[in-house]
């Protein structure tokens, strides 16, 4: 499945993400599946996924919260900080994308079409 998406934007599906790549104003992403489905869940928004950080990164991050954090309450902001508090990247896109984000993400339609199948499935994004 081949999904164009406005520049910025990222998909995430079941399956294997085979590419990404820019494309004239917007990027398309290609995901494969090995297996017959049903049914194709895809998600896609403005958003940052934690394997753009890195695992070493992110577990880092998990650590340092943790052992900040452990039997106390704890809150976004405190997330916030553990992990920028070693990260050499800013994350600022990451983090406003959480519960601090001001306004809910935008909203469409979009229509999937499977190559071998005619029939075109519409879904809120």
């Amino acid at each position: 499945m081949t999904v164009h998406l406005p520049d910025g934007w990222r998909s995430v599906s079941q399956g294997r993400r085979l590419a990404r790549e820019p494309a004239g104003g917007e990027t398309l992403e290609t995901w494969q599946e090995q297996r017959p489905q049903e049914e194709v869940y895809l998600i896609a928004a403005p958003f940052t996924e934690c394997r753009q950080l890195g695992d070493q990164a992110f577990v880092q991050g998990l650590r340092r919260f943790y052992r900040d954090n452990a039997f106390k309450i704890a809150g976004w902001a405190q997330v916030v900080e553990a992990f920028n508090s070693d990260s050499d990247t800013p994350l600022d896109a990451f983090f406003d994308q959480g519960p601090a984000a001001p306004a809910p993400p935008s909203c469409g339609w979009v229509t999937l079409r499977s190559p071998k199948r005619t029939r075109a499935f519409a879904s809120p994004a």
